[in-house]
């Protein structure tokens, strides 16, 4: 099983193997996703698209 150590910073290596599995790019985001029993799942991050951050109108939710 592939591992990796935690920096001082606070940040992770992906393995390279996990990385290939995942398909993972150099700046690709990954999500770490927490489920109720405690397992962390890490996933390509979805996209998001350009207006992440900004204000959501009332016509867009609908």
């Amino acid at each position: 099983m592939p591992a990796a150590k935690l920096t001082s910073p606070g940040q992770l290596v992906i393995p390279k193997p996990v990385g290939q599995h995942l398909r993972l790019q150099p700046g690709d985001r990954v999500d770490f996703v927490i489920r109720d029993d405690g397992e962390v799942v890490v996933q390509p991050a979805g996209d998001v698209g350009p207006d992440v951050g900004k204000p959501l109108h009332f016509e867009v939710l609908q």
